[in-house]
């Protein structure tokens, strides 16, 4: 649904609920527009592909999805230039300095890792906590919400390479191999 050119009903209303409503989710923007969901969803992918609408991802907060929020381009007109909502409250008022946003904590703890990072977070997880026994549900809770099936393979392989040990088998339980000590190691410390 291409907005350049003769624009729809709908996109004019999506525009107007962003002006009267910045920082909003599709769906709020929806309602306000009395558009079809899919339709404020199509709209604003279009607007922010022509730069006329900013999308601020939501991101994750303990496993739940937080929707993305919506505002209008520093180039689109606003009525509210004075700072101040419908309710007359004050709003704290932003200026991008570029249409991408930093990630999160939250989102970047749930970006996604490269070849054999995962297997690595696993390790250091572990390791932090010698002696002590995990499953691949709490090891993936405690690393953001990482699947526990992507974590579980990871220490399949990790314990094929004797890095570490399976203790239980129902639940599955694991723990970090014992590290050899090292006398070379030992003997400088004396």
């Amino acid at each position: 649904m291409p907005t350049t050119g003769a624009k729809t009903p709908a996109v004019e209303a999506i525009l107007h609920a962003l002006r009267q409503h910045p920082n909003a989710t599709a769906a709020e923007l929806a309602d306000h527009a009395d558009v079809g969901r899919s339709t404020a969803n199509k709209a604003l992918a279009n607007l922010a592909a022509e730069g006329r609408a900013t999308r601020q991802r939501g991101g994750r907060v303990n496993g739940r999805i937080i929707p993305d929020r919506w505002s209008l381009d520093s180039d689109e007109p606003t009525p509210q230039a004075s700072g101040t909502s419908d309710h007359g409250e004050a709003e704290a008022t932003t200026t991008p300095t570029s249409r991408a946003t930093a990630p999160t904590d939250d989102q970047t703890s749930t970006a996604r890792l490269g070849h054999g990072e995962l297997r690595d977070l696993v390790c250091g997880y572990l390791a932090a906590r010698p002696g002590q026994e995990f499953t691949p549900h709490q090891i993936a809770k405690a690393l953001g919400g990482r699947s526990a099936g992507a974590v579980s393979n990871a220490l399949t392989s990790k314990a094929v390479q004797h890095q570490v040990i399976q203790t239980s088998t129902r639940p599955r339980r694991y723990m970090m191999a014992p590290q050899p000590s090292n006398p070379a190691a030992s003997a400088k410390a004396s």
